[in-house]
C-alpha cells in the first residue's frame, strides 16, 4: 500500500501502522477479478483495495479518527475522568503509538482524488 504513487506522495511514515476505525459489521466477501487489494485487518479479509486508478475502496472508516475512538472509549468505560484532555493523550499514546492519524489518512484519501481528477 505504502508502494502507491498516491500514498507515497503523501510523504508518510511507512513504518506507521494503519488505524482505520470498524463502525459496523458489514465488510466485502469478494472482491471483483480486477481488483487490487492491499491490506487486511483482524475485522476483515479486505480492507483497502484499488479498481484501476479510480477507485479506492477503505472497509472502515477513515473519517473517524483516533480521537472520536478515544470519546468512544471515555464514554463506555471513564466517565469519571477529571483531566480529560490528558487522558485523551495518553489513551491515543496507548492505544495507537505508531498509527496514522486522521489528518494522515485524509491526506491520502485526498491524494487518491487528486491522482484521479489528473488522469
Amino acid at each position: 500500500f505504502y508502494e502507491l504513487g498516491f500514498v507515497k506522495n503523501s510523504g508518510l511514515d511507512a513504518a506507521k501502522q494503519l488505524v482505520i476505525a470498524q463502525a459496523h459489521n458489514d465488510h466485502i466477501v469478494e472482491l471483483p477479478a480486477h481488483a487490487k487489494h492491499y491490506a487486511s485487518s483482524e475485522n476483515t479479509n479486505v480492507e483497502i483495495y484499488t479498481i484501476n486508478n479510480n477507485i479506492l475502496g477503505i472497509q472502515g472508516h477513515p473519517d473517524y479518527n483516533e480521537v472520536m475512538i478515544v470519546r468512544s472509549h471515555y464514554r463506555k468505560h471513564n466517565m469519571n475522568v477529571r483531566n480529560y484532555g490528558k487522558y485523551e493523550e495518553e489513551t491515543k499514546r496507548s492505544k495507537f503509538p505508531n498509527g496514522l492519524t486522521q489528518e494522515e489518512m485524509l491526506k491520502i484519501c485526498f491524494n487518491f482524488l487528486k491522482q484521479t481528477c489528473q488522469l
